[in-house]
């Protein structure tokens, strides 16, 4: 069931289970969740979302371009793209050029850390201030004190004015208060600057509000037809009968079933590998959703770097827990991916069968643990993934919609129904039933969305050797 881990719908163990959630999908008429459980071969990814997450109703997609609010972050960290001005010699005054987005997000009272100049304890000339640590000389990170601020993409106090820029006068070596002797060196190209305080005067009187604007998200509904049917032999004089077939319409309850296993199929692998393509010619339009692949950034990609083991896997791992700040990750690797993962562990505490979730999701659940982080990685094998030569990768994706005890209504990924999946013409008349044509035409029609959220918390890891 959506959002409970701990309801068996689907018995690893028990058949008659099974049938009591197909028959319940089937008289609901939930024919996408009875078609995803029913598959030969279980779709695994495409299982665990719209089971562990559930779909978005049709009634919330009030078009066929939907916009949904994403939650972003206020930033609390900034790479510098140039070096600061370096102030004039005897004075802790210096000009840094930060982003017009993280500049607006800061005040005065703010105090950001360098992680690349340090200081002695008491600074006095400008040779206490290096780019070098020393345990015994510079060892404490630079602090610095925003002083005022220019206007965005405007020229401040006579620093140039940059596009996207917005000039910062920062004040340097906070903590001192003389100024030193000598000019100090400038904080360095591609240096980290962090909040790491923020202090008020007594009596002040409120900054202005600090807020990030909500980014939104755009996501497009698909239209997906399958068709099948049987021809004029079959339907025609009441069928042939054969020791397998009684009738033409046991046959196209064959080709149903045929039909709508590659169906779901070519959804599971659209929810991969499906490109965002949005084609509008007058009237018309040919819409695809997008899929899980080019949604991950780049910079979540992580490479195994070679044969696995359980140093690696706990690199990547926590790399993933670390980068998208939740405790609760699934995996899903090729096949030959995880037969390496297998071998890493044999014979080794930290990977195991997950029993209950194994129950739950109907296929073998393995959870990763031991790596030292306050995390944890359900590992599934993903045939897909072999299929879409992806053999030797695994995706590692934020399923939860617990993150510290905060329950969150929408999962980062779900199926959106614009039109529930149905077999048509929904009456028993074929398509083509007054148009001379003898046999029965019949399609499956789907209209779905893939609701894709919280980017930075998806990873695909590649890079991995025998």
């Amino acid at each position: 069931m959506s959002g409970a881990d701990s309801t068996t719908y689907r018995s690893f163990y028990d058949t008659p289970q099974i049938q009591d959630r197909l028959r319940l999908y089937a008289q609901e008429g939930e024919l996408f969740k009875y078609f995803a459980l029913r598959e030969v071969n279980p779709l695994t990814i495409l299982t665990v979302i719209s089971e562990k997450l559930g779909t978005v109703p049709a009634s919330m997609i009030t078009d066929w371009r939907f916009r949904y609010q994403e939650f972003d972050e206020l930033d609390y960290r900034y790479k510098l793209t140039a070096a600061s001005v370096q102030p004039v010699t005897g004075t802790l005054f210096d000009y840094v050029k930060l982003s017009n987005n993280f500049a607006a997000s800061l005040n005065t009272n703010h105090r950001l850390a360098t992680d690349t100049v340090f200081t002695t304890a008491a600074v006095t000339a400008h040779t206490h201030v290096s780019i070098t640590f020393s345990p015994t000389g510079s060892y404490l990170p630079e602090e610095v004190k925003p002083i005022s601020f220019g206007e965005p993409d405007a020229a401040f106090e006579g620093n140039a004015a940059a596009t996207g820029y917005t000039w910062v006068k920062i004040k340097r070596c906070h903590g001192v208060a003389t100024a030193t002797t000598g000019q100090l060196i400038a904080i360095p190209i591609n240096t980290y600057l962090t909040i790491v305080n923020q202090v008020a005067k007594t009596n002040q009187r409120p900054n202005p509000p600090v807020s990030k604007n909500g980014k939104y998200l755009e996501n497009c509904i698909q239209i997906t037809r399958e068709s099948y049917g049987v021809g004029e032999h079959l339907t025609q004089g009441g069928g042939i009968k054969t020791l397998l077939m009684e009738n033409g319409d046991a046959q196209l309850d064959l080709n149903f079933t045929l039909n709508q296993t590659r169906l779901m199929k070519t959804i599971e692998r659209s929810l991969v590998m499906g490109r965002k393509s949005m084609i509008e010619v007058g009237n018309e339009s040919e819409y695809e959703s997008g899929g899980i692949l080019e949604f991950i950034p780049a910079a979540n990609y992580i490479n195994a770097g070679g044969v696995l083991n359980v140093s690696r896997v706990n690199d990547i791992i926590s790399q993933a827990l670390d980068t998208s700040g939740v405790r609760e990750l699934y995996m899903f690797g090729g096949s030959t991916y995880t037969k390496y993962l297998a071998n890493a562990y044999e014979n080794k505490r930290g990977f195991g069968q997950n029993t209950q979730l194994s129950v739950n999701y109907g296929m073998q659940v393995n959870t990763i643990e031991g790596t030292g982080r306050d995390g944890i990685v359900h590992y599934i094998n993903a045939p897909i993934l072999s299929e879409l030569g992806m053999d030797k990768q695994a995706l590692i994706l934020n399923l939860t919609e617990y993150n510290y005890g905060e329950k969150g209504k929408y999962g980062c990924f779900q199926i959106a129904e614009k039109v529930p999946m149905a077999d048509k013409p929904e009456d028993a008349d074929s398509y083509d039933s007054n148009s001379g044509f003898m046999g029965t035409w019949r399609e499956l029609y789907y209209a779905y969305g893939f609701v894709r959220r919280l980017a930075d918390t998806h990873f695909r890891v590649y890079g991995v050797t025998a």
